[in-house]
């Protein structure tokens, strides 16, 4: 959260068409027009989705991007984590996105679309944003929302990282799974 530099936001996820990467980059596009920022898409690009990534490359260039939007995987997601100022999720479906969570367990604040069980363990305008699948212009408009009241944001991402430590903390996880193995064991279909 280097003060020298405009804020940055941030996304992780393996640059496939589910993830929304392009839902990602216009809602950029959209803060860009009104705001000094940089943002980073960190994650994977799979076989498979060459054509995909060349559609983002495309949407980068022109937005005129270029110098404003990354797209690599880097050794260490948590550094970038540490160094963002907001998390965004713009996937059109996910099941649990750990992402999140760990954006969350960051301390930052969350901006996610409404996939999965994100609604269960973001309260809206408290621990983090939901937004509906697409909705690049709620994106934005939450993005500057974040960027525009730090204070607000840093207690929103205090918040989230409670609930996500409450909720997802290895220790709690493991105890999770080894009762659901423990209660399969006791059905009668493993007798």
């Amino acid at each position: 959260r280097d003060g020298d530099k405009p804020p940055l936001v941030v996304t992780v996820g393996n640059i496939g068409r589910v993830k929304g990467v392009e839902v990602f980059i216009s809602a950029i596009n959209r803060v860009k027009t009104r705001r000094a920022v940089r943002a980073q898409v960190l994650g994977a690009r799979l076989t498979g989705q060459e054509e995909y990534m060349g559609q983002i490359q495309h949407l980068i260039q022109n937005f005129r991007l270029d110098q404003t939007v990354q797209i690599f995987m880097p050794a260490n997601v948590a550094a970038n984590l540490r160094e963002a100022t907001v998390y965004v999720c713009a996937s059109w479906s996910e099941a649990s996105p750990t992402a999140v969570w760990e954006a969350m367990a960051t301390g930052l604040p969350v901006i996610s679309t409404d996939v999965g069980d994100v609604s269960r363990f973001i309260k809206d305008g408290e621990t983090g944003f939901v937004v509906q699948p697409g909705a690049d212009n709620s994106i934005a408009e939450k993005i500057m929302w974040v960027l525009d009241n730090p204070h607000h944001a840093k207690e929103m991402g205090r918040r989230a990282r409670t609930v996500a430590l409450a909720n997802f903390h290895h220790v709690k996880v493991a105890r999770l799974h080894e009762s659901f193995y423990q209660e399969l064991l006791k059905s009668p279909a493993c007798s």
